[in-house]
């Protein structure tokens, strides 16, 4: 996996160091006011997450063209899909898929990618050390393991999805929901860390 990172890197740090830096420097900015508010109202607003998508949009249309723009929106779909497919079966908020679509706009494809899993990861750290704080981490493993073994069937299966959603777990035996901004800010600092350090490497 961390060639793989790394030879993405490589690519995502062949255009120039200043454009990657606003990208990079926008995006943890916005983590940081997301951070803000969700700590405190557990929620990440819509007048942040949709100007700051379509500033990254606009952003990469005026300095890439169409061929940046194809750029954007492909890290739009790396970065908010999986947050959107967690949204669809309840194991994650419309805020966060939203947020992450527009980091994955600024960042585009292969920014996008180092970041989703960094922000996965830091994402998975901070969900068992909330549960475990809070003494539901065995009730937060069991609903984990057991979403991921319906996943297919919630997603794919026959019928209304609002059917097939009964097969979560109900919301009082869900863990105490995160504020995932949190885990984002850490996640895309850390892939900013990773990248500009491999780009002085290769």
């Amino acid at each position: 996996m961390w060639s793989t990172l790394a030879a993405a890197t490589h690519v995502a740090n062949e255009g120039t160091p200043l454009v990657t830096l606003v990208t990079w420097a926008a995006v943890i900015g916005a983590c940081c006011a997301a951070t803000s508010v969700d700590v405190r109202c557990r929620r990440i607003p819509n007048k942040l997450t949709f100007p700051m998508l379509l500033a990254g949009l606009i952003w990469w249309l005026i300095t890439g063209g169409i061929s940046g723009l194809g750029d954007s929106l492909g890290g739009m779909a790396i970065a908010g899909l999986p947050f959107i497919i967690l949204w669809i079966i309840g194991g994650g908020g419309a805020g966060d898929a939203k947020m992450m679509l527009a980091i994955g706009a600024w960042l585009g494809i292969q920014n996008a990618f180092v970041a989703a899993i960094a922000v996965g990861i830091a994402g998975g750290i901070l969900s068992l050390v909330y549960a475990k704080a809070h003494r539901r981490l065995l009730l937060a493993i069991t609903n984990t393991g057991w979403m991921v073994l319906t996943l297919p069937f919630v997603l794919l299966g026959p019928g209304w999805l609002q059917d097939r959603q009964k097969l979560m777990p109900a919301s009082s035996d869900m863990p105490l929901k995160t504020p995932y901004s949190v885990a984002m800010l850490a996640g895309t600092c850390a892939a900013a860390i990773w990248v500009w350090s491999h780009a002085s490497i290769l």
